[in-house]
């Protein structure tokens, strides 16, 4: 049986706002996890900021990449040697509930299979940034899976952002480094998921708040990035635009690669 003591947090981060992944890490603190820092920042790692992350929480590893290499490449460091059985990615901006470890916990002991993954619960609406537009976003946008999924079903698009897992899950797999830019590699990384054998169990007691500004203006440019990251996805797997099968994704030399 799992324990919280078998339970690792992974948190990519830009390093842009480090009061708020202060604030995610105390989180992750409080519930006696350990916890491991992706830095893939724009800029390199300071000796001072490097500190102010070692102070984030007590058990603490701060590994850092060279330059920024994208969520894709963080996520693989993140999870490459493992010192647990259990790992979860949680994005930045994503304050977890009170209690989430445990939930997790609960899960993995529930769900034996080494591809059964968690993917939580992820909504603004518990936080000051709440508004018309991400209520929108939530409901009707890319995230009314939230809102329109069933708990405790299997999800046919993955969403890692706030997913946990067990570390043997990714020893084969890992996301396609190829996407360096917002949007997609979740989609091509869930197709090889799926395709093996993985199953995603969306578990909403698992619950987190989106502590991310969200306007217009930043609506706008995530959309543009996405679809730049969509092009890598059909450059990937070009017969997705003349099918609605997966089957054509075969054709992608980043699938043969993890595979």
């Amino acid at each position: 049986m799992y324990s919280t003591a078998d339970l690792t947090a992974i948190i990519p981060t830009l390093g842009r706002d480090l009061p708020l992944l202060a604030a995610v890490a105390a989180r992750i603190d409080a519930e006696g996890l350990a916890l491991r820092i992706v830095w893939d920042g724009r800029t390199a790692l300071s000796n001072e900021v490097r500190a102010r992350l070692l102070g984030m929480a007590r058990r603490v590893e701060v590994v850092e990449h060279a330059r920024n290499r994208g969520l894709s490449a963080a996520r693989n460091t993140g999870a490459r040697d493992l010192p647990s059985a259990l790992g979860m990615f949680i994005d930045d901006d994503i304050i977890p509930c009170e209690g989430f470890a445990e939930e997790v916990v609960r899960f993995h002991n529930q769900h034996s299979d080494p591809d059964t993954m968690l993917m939580g619960c992820v909504s603004w609406r518990t936080t000051p940034y709440a508004s018309p537009l991400t209520e929108w976003f939530e409901t009707q946008g890319n995230w009314s899976v939230f809102h329109t999924a069933t708990a405790g079903q299997p999800l046919s698009n993955f969403m890692g952002g706030f997913t946990s897992f067990k570390a043997s899950a990714l020893a084969g797999i890992g996301f396609d480094e190829g996407f360096t830019r917002y949007g997609c590699e979740d989609v091509e990384f869930g197709y090889r998921f799926f395709r093996r054998g993985g199953c995603l169990i969306y578990w909403p007691r698992v619950h987190g708040a989106h502590h991310k500004p969200l306007d217009l203006a930043t609506y706008c440019r995530d959309h543009r990035g996405a679809g730049l990251s969509r092009g890598i996805l059909l450059h990937c797997t070009p017969m997705w635009l003349s099918t609605s099968t997966w089957s054509a994704a075969r054709s992608c030399t980043a699938c043969r690669t993890h595979n």
